[in-house]
């Protein structure tokens, strides 16, 4: 009797396992993901002061399945721009009334149509 018992516990378990490896594995991006990168150099062109002005820096960050990019970037103003102040409102770096400007942050992308 416990033979026939252990036996048929066992089966029963056998059977369970076979029904869980028979599953389809879900995920939460719903099946194939893939991964990758991507960053470079910018120039960005614009007018401070009713001038011509040039920034330049890069961004980048990660790609998740050809659509979407969580990533950063930074810039800065590589062209010269003076305030209008009177000498010596300003100390020390930089010279006095000379303009500097640099940005950067978090960027979150969505490409439409990434295979197109």
């Amino acid at each position: 009797m416990a033979l026939s018992r252990t036996v048929i516990v066992s089966l029963l378990l056998l059977f369970i396992a076979g029904i869980a490896r028979a599953q389809e594995e879900e995920t939460l991006l719903g099946g194939g993901f893939e991964s990758g990168g991507y960053g470079g150099p910018v120039v960005k062109f614009t007018n401070v002061k009713g001038e011509f002005a040039v920034m330049a820096g890069g961004y980048g960050g990660w790609l998740i399945n050809h659509s979407f990019m969580l990533g950063g970037g930074g810039y800065g103003l590589v062209t010269h721009h003076y305030l209008d102040v009177p000498a010596g409102l300003f100390l020390g770096n930089p010279p006095a009334g000379r303009m500097e400007f640099n940005y950067g942050g978090g960027i979150l992308e969505f490409i439409f149509s990434p295979m197109a």
